[in-house]
């Protein structure tokens, strides 16, 4: 009766998953991932490209800032304050396009806030702050960790019994349930009613 360990790589993706045999025959896995060597080389190189991506394009970005200013400080020395405020009143106009699409993008993300947060309870609804309280992207953050919180609670089942105001079995009317019992106990020839 030995205890013997073998990796199993059957459908885990490059994982190695470790099962153990007992000598009675049965089998008992234990789901610890491992990562080959290929693995986590993958991974790293993946990281490492997207780090060395961002590093260029801030760069890049500073760079193009850069030359921006000094085509912007040539064209003022050089008296050409016309081309200047022109390419000013283009950067306005974008920015003030970005700013209304930020600002119905931010009225929606609202929307959407207010909307999850009438499906709250009542009782946990205090828990998220107000739309003038705080802006979208906090609000929507607030909405998620409660949600994830409430997801985590155990609701209370419901108990067994006859809860409030119970009913009696048959039929809603208890008149009706009267003339039925009457009859009922007169077909059996039960007086006394």
């Amino acid at each position: 009766m030995s205890t013997e360990t073998k990796p199993d790589t059957s459908a885990t993706d490059g994982k190695n998953i470790e099962g153990t045999a007992t000598g009675a025959g049965t089998q008992t896995a234990t789901t610890e991932a491992r990562f080959t060597q290929a693995d986590l080389e993958r991974i790293i190189g993946e990281r490492l490209k997207d780090q060395k991506e961002r590093i260029e394009r801030s760069q890049k970005d500073a760079r193009d800032k850069a030359q921006k200013e000094a085509d912007e400080k040539k064209a003022l020395e050089a008296g050409e304050f016309q081309k200047v405020i022109e390419q000013r009143n283009a950067e306005i106009t974008e920015l003030q396009a970005k700013a209304a699409r930020a600002e119905s993008l931010e009225k929606r993300l609202h929307q959407i806030v207010d909307a999850r947060v009438a499906e709250l309870p009542e009782s946990v609804r205090e828990l998220v702050p107000a739309a003038k309280a705080a802006d979208a992207e906090a609000r929507y953050a607030e909405v998620e960790k409660v949600l994830k919180i409430m997801a985590t609670v155990p609701t209370a089942a419901a108990r067994p019994g006859n809860g409030r105001d119970p009913k009696p079995a048959g039929s809603a009317d208890p008149a009706k349930s009267a003339e039925g019992a009457k009859a009922v106990l007169a077909s059996q020839r039960v007086y006394g009613l």
